[in-house]
C-alpha cells in the first residue's frame, strides 16, 4: 500500500507533461524581436526566431503555405498573450498544405523558424513590410472554448471531483469555480 502513495504524484506529473514542442516552449537565444528583424534583416538572416500571435489569413500555394500572423507577446511557455497590444505582423512560410479551416482567422499560433526576408504588401492602401520566417515547427493553441469544456467536464453534483471532495466548495485550483 505504501508503494501506491509514491506512484500517485508520478501519475500527476506525467499527466502535466504537455505536447508543446520544445522549440515553441523555449525561446531561442538571442530572442530576436520583430522590430529588430525588420530593422536589420540582412544581419539576422537565417537566425532562429520564436514569434506568436493571432492568425489573420492562410494562403495555400502549390508547394507551401503562407500564414499571416498578428504578432503578440508570448508568455514563458510560448503561448501568445491575447490583448490589444501588437508587435506588428509577420508571414510564416510552412512547407506543404495547412488547412485554413483548422488554422482559421482568430486562432492563436506560435511559430519557430529561421528569419528569411522582407516582403512589402498593402494593408488597405498602406504599404506594410512583413518579415518572412521559414517555419520549422509551429503550434496551434486550443480554442478557449475547447479548454473551457475540458475544465468544466469534471464539474457537477455527480462528478468525480464533487463526489470525492477533491475540490472544496466547488473550486478548482487556478481554474475558478465549477459551473
Amino acid at each position: 500500500m505504501k508503494i501506491c502513495w509514491f506512484l500517485i504524484p508520478g501519475f500527476f506529473l506525467f499527466g502535466c507533461a504537455g505536447s508543446v514542442p520544445q522549440d515553441i516552449s523555449q525561446a531561442p537565444m538571442p530572442n530576436l524581436t520583430l522590430s529588430e528583424a525588420v530593422a536589420q534583416t540582412s544581419a539576422h538572416k537565417d537566425k532562429p526566431v520564436r514569434w506568436g500571435g493571432t492568425i489573420l489569413a492562410v494562403t495555400n500555394y502549390a508547394n507551401d503555405t503562407e500564414i499571416e500572423i498578428l504578432a503578440q507577446k508570448v508568455d514563458s511557455s510560448g503561448k501568445p498573450v491575447y490583448g490589444d497590444v501588437t508587435h506588428g505582423r509577420f508571414l510564416a512560410k510552412v512547407n506543404g498544405f495547412v488547412d485554413p479551416v483548422i488554422y482559421a482567422r482568430g486562432r492563436m499560433m506560435t511559430a519557430y523558424g529561421l528569419m528569411d526576408s522582407l516582403v512589402t504588401r498593402d494593408i488597405g492602401e498602406k504599404p506594410y513590410v512583413y518579415p518572412v520566417v521559414k517555419i520549422q515547427k509551429f503550434y496551434l493553441w486550443p480554442n478557449e472554448s475547447e479548454s473551457d469544456y475540458a475544465d468544466n467536464y469534471n464539474c457537477g453534483p455527480f462528478s468525480l471531483t464533487a463526489v470525492a471532495g477533491i475540490y472544496p466548495y466547488g473550486y478548482r485550483f487556478g481554474h475558478g469555480r465549477c459551473f
